[in-house]
Order: structure tokens, then sequence, then C-alpha cells
């Protein structure tokens, strides 16, 4: 039923940096213009992998090279910078624009995957209401561009206007057509209203920073809590009972290791095989996260229906049983002469440790399996990068480092397969990897439009890429319970930016 208040959590702690989308490094800024703005293009379901109208009503892919979209009408809020006025044409050729010159000129964060809009061409009016994209070479992604976590249209006015203040957590600066309007901050979260034209359910919404206290949930304050501390899950249920819902989510970040393997030692795919061996995966999540993981292949389980998750068959380190891969690994490491190279080293990032104690466990994993000498060490992610960029593990070095990898781009993985695994590409050039096969296998999916020809596409490439064999060994994807109270309805759960679906959320009230 329509109306009402409800309490949400965010999947991250708040840290804001700027609320002009296109400059944005962070994350959590989408937590407020994802709610207040819309994307040209929206995913309806992730778990589907369906895209849905946002500031785009309908969309035509009129040729290879063109697509048309269809604007919706939504007047933008009054704000001081322009008043009220009708949305137009010309406020998506002027985004898409800058878009392109920001992209070109190296302006924007990596986190903004700016390389997605290379394929963009021009950008035209057609008519008051219609836009023509024109890409210079067939792009099936480029929809997918449009709808990514920050590709949110800003009104050209508020940008000029506010430009040198949107540091500032003003609600005077942050009106959108989104369904929901920016109130201000109040008691440790963001505060929003349903827009009057919007077609958000609820009368006003607030969002929590993931962290917020277990015992602030169980007095009634709120009505989503993420249990990421295991501990937590199990009072939860014993004091509230049937008035919560459970349900499992995935993490948005996979836990994994990688190495150059274009020179020895990591060339010989039966070293990799035994590390992946050693290391398998129902072992890890129960070691390292007390069960709350899955086993992870180059497509997670978190990703859409269509590509599912790629971890069958006979790539060592998803046996059932850990000790069967354990004496294969073993078996794998000997044969290839692994005991004659010496000194594992292995480079834990410090924000994952000492958070799971994975120097220790993993280091003894390894020692344990391979009869080898490991050596942990527990650094920065910045120095983890430049050595990854660098060749550092690999290239004559017994050397990996393990942690979380970057963020899940899109809940389809094809796009992220050809940025990670085609030979050149900046990551397989730094990992040392070329395979003639794997990329003709990209290059059919840099062409493909159909979604069902692109997962068995996807699906050839995931037997070819099992066990680190492009340098990236996919390990776990973590996963934390997400309790919500049994009035609250329509919440839809994600590891991606999922803010924009928070309009068909409502509460039902009706007693028993």
């Amino acid at each position: 039923m329509a109306g009402g208040h409800a309490g949400v959590a965010a999947r991250s702690s708040f840290v804001f940096d700027t609320f002009d989308a296109a400059l944005t490094g962070e994350p959590s800024t989408v937590e407020v213009l994802g709610r207040t703005h819309r994307r040209l293009i929206e995913w309806a379901s992730f778990e589907d992998g369906l895209l849905g109208p946002g500031f785009a009503a309908t969309w035509e892919q009129a040729t290879s090279t063109d697509v048309l979209l269809t604007l919706r009408t939504d007047a933008w809020p009054a704000t001081e910078a322009t008043g009220a006025r009708a949305v137009n044409p010309g406020d998506v050729v002027w985004h898409l624009e800058r878009m392109l010159s920001l992209t070109r000129d190296d302006a924007t964060p990596l986190s903004q995957q700016p390389w997605s809009y290379a394929g963009l061409d021009t950008v035209e009016a057609v008519d008051e209401q219609t836009i023509r994209l024109s890409t210079a070479f067939p792009d099936p992604f480029l929809l997918e561009t449009l709808a990514s976590r920050f590709a949110l249209v800003q009104q050209r006015e508020a940008i000029d206007t506010f430009g040198d203040r949107l540091d500032e957590l003003r609600p005077e600066h942050l009106a959108g057509t989104g369904d929901f309007v920016y109130r201000g901050f109040a008691e440790g979260a963001l505060e929003f209203v349903r827009r009057d034209v919007g077609e958000a359910l609820l009368d006003d919404l607030a969002v929590q920073p993931a962290g917020a206290d277990v015992e602030t949930f169980l007095a009634g304050i709120g009505d989503e809590y993420l249990a990421r501390d295991r501990r937590d899950a199990p009072q939860i249920r014993e004091q509230l009972g049937a008035n919560v819902r459970e349900t499992r989510v995935f993490e948005d970040s996979p836990v994994v290791a990688t190495f150059a393997v274009g020179a020895p030692p990591w060339n010989d795919e039966r070293l990799r095989a035994a590390v992946s061996g050693a290391l398998n995966r129902t072992w890890l999540s129960g070691a390292l996260f007390g069960g709350r993981a899955e086993p992870c292949g180059v497509v997670t389980p978190a990703q859409s229906t269509p590509y599912g998750s790629q971890t069958a068959g006979v790539i060592p380190g998803y046996a059932s049983v850990a000790d069967d891969d354990a004496i294969k690994a073993r078996a794998a490491w000997e044969q290839a002469g692994g005991p004659e190279l010496g000194e594992i080293q292995i480079d834990i990032p410090a924000i994952f440790d000492p958070l799971y104690s994975a120097a220790t466990t993993v280091a003894g994993r390894l020692r344990e399996v391979l009869g080898a000498d490991v050596r942990p060490a527990v650094i920065s992610y910045a120095e983890i990068a430049e050595r990854v960029a660098d060749g550092y593990y690999g290239n004559g070095r017994l050397a990996l480092w393990m942690g979380w990898g970057p963020p899940l781009s899109s809940p389809d993985p094809s796009r992220w397969l050809i940025e990670t695994f085609a030979s050149d590409s900046p990551t397989a050039r730094a990992a040392g990897f070329s395979d003639a096969t794997v990329d003709l296998l990209l290059q059919r999916l840099r062409q493909e439009f159909v979604v069902d020809e692109r997962a068995a596409t996807v699906g050839e490439l995931a037997g070819l890429l099992s066990g680190g064999a492009g340098g990236y060994l996919p390990l776990v994807i973590q996963t934390a319970e997400q309790f919500v109270r049994a009035r609250l309805h329509g919440r839809v759960n994600a590891p991606f930016w999922s803010q924009h679906l928070d309009a068909s959320l409502f509460v039902d009230s009706t007693p028993g």
C-alpha cells in the first residue's frame, strides 16, 4: 500500500567527494544521487539482466551503430539556479557531450570506467523528445554504459551554478528527476521524501550507512539490517524471529589472487593448478569467512542468471572434499618442480588483514598442502596495485597476492572479460597473457547484441580461463545476511547500484 515511512541500509559507509555525478569516484555518492536523479537507462532486474526505462522512456536499436532514445517529459524541480523548466533533448545532448569531453581528457576517476564511452561518436536531437546516439563501431554495451553506476543525468544549470560547491550535501544542489527529493542529513541518516510527480510509493525514506549497531536495529530503528558481523545474525533471529525476513546477499567484490603468467614460474599451468587446488574454495570459505562465502569463477554467482556461475567441472580448487584437491595439488606442485623453486611470497592487503587473519591462515594452508616455504606479508593496496602493474607477481618471482578484487562493474560479465583478458588490454599485458582462442571469443563478444549468444560465449571463455590461466585466480565471493522487517516489501538486494528501485518499496501496517 502507498504511503508511510521506511528506513533502509546502505551497502557502504558514507564517504562523499563531490555530488557531480561525472566526477565522483565514491560509490556512496550514489546513495544520494541514485535516488534523486535518473540514468538514461536503468537496470530493471539485476538477477535477470534486464534493462528498463530511466530518463529515457523507451529506446530502439535502429541499426548496429544507432540508438534512438525517447525521453520522459518530467519537469526539473525548481532550484535557485534555474527555477522549474521542462526536460528537453538539449539536456541529454549536453550531458553526453560533457561525458565524452571529460573521458577524452582523462578527467574522470577510473571508477567511472571512462573507456566504456570510447565507441560513442555523435549525439544529436532528432526532435523535441528524441535523441540519436551513433557509435563509431557496433557497441552491444552502449545501453549498459548508459545504465552504469555513475551515469546519472544532471541539470546543466546546476553544474554551472553549483559546480565549485558540489562537495556540499545541500538539497538545493541536488534537485533531479528521480523518484525522491533529498531533504537533509539527520541523526546519521540521509532523509528523502517522495517527489510529487515521481513513482515512489513511500512518503519518505531514511538511509542509514552500513555498519550501524545491531542493537539499534533490535530496538526498532530502521527496517533493514545488513549483518556483516557473523555474531549479529543469530542474535537477530533469536530476538525478532518471524518479525523479520532473512535473505542472503552477495558482496560487490570477489576475493581473488593474481600473478603474471607470461614467464616462469607462473607460465607453468601445473604450478597455477597446485595453488588453486590448495586453496579449495569450500575450505577457504569456512577458514576465512565462517562459511559466509560462495565459490567463485571468472563469472560470479552474483551476476545475472543468463550467465550462470562457472565453477563446475575439473577446475582445481572446487572439489566438494578439500582433501581431494589437496592430494592433486601436492602432486602437481612436485611434478612441476615446485619444491626446487624456493619460497612462495604471498601479499595480503592491509584492509583485508587483520580482519580475516588471511596471512596466517592461507600461508599455513599452502605450507600444509604443498610442503612449501611460504612468506606472507601484509602491505597496502596501493603497493599491491603498483606491483601488479609492474608484473611483480611472476617474471621470475614465486609471488602472488590475495584479497578483494575490483567491484563488479555489471551484472553482465562480458565487457569485464574483454577488458581483463583481451591481449591488447592493459590488464592482460601486465599479466603477460595472450591467447589466440580467447581473443577470438572476446572479439565475438565485442560484436554480439543477443544476450543468449553472449552467455554461450561467456561459458566457453570461463572454461578456458579457469585455474588462473589468464593470471586471474577467482576464489570466493562473500555473502551477508540481510534482515528486513516483515512490514517492508519491494526491497531489491543486489551487489549493484539499486537505489533507483527503492521507488517500489512499500509498507504494510496491517496487524498480523
